[in-house]
């Protein structure tokens, strides 16, 4: 299984597509990292296609309620 994230967005339209952003990130990983936040230098993008290379981004609303479009992230550098 791929890595795997998630973060939290007030407004869909606060998540900065195809730019290189500073975004706050839980890893999804199994075990004693779960939920484990990262800040990171990241650009996020649209999964496109069923087989989209990259790590999967889950974009949650305040409520944690989770977007329908689906998204990866390239993780430039931790901060």
């Amino acid at each position: 299984m791929s890595k795997q994230y998630d973060t939290f967005v007030l407004r869909h339209d606060e998540l900065p597509i195809g730019k290189e952003c500073q975004i706050t990130i839980r890893s999804l990983a199994a075990g004693k990292e779960k939920y484990r936040p990262y800040q990171v230098k990241a650009i996020v993008y649209p999964a496109v296609g069923e087989r989209a290379a990259g790590t999967t981004l889950w974009v949650r609303t305040d409520l944690g309620r989770t977007l329908p479009q689906r998204y990866k992230i390239k993780i430039i550098e931790g901060l």
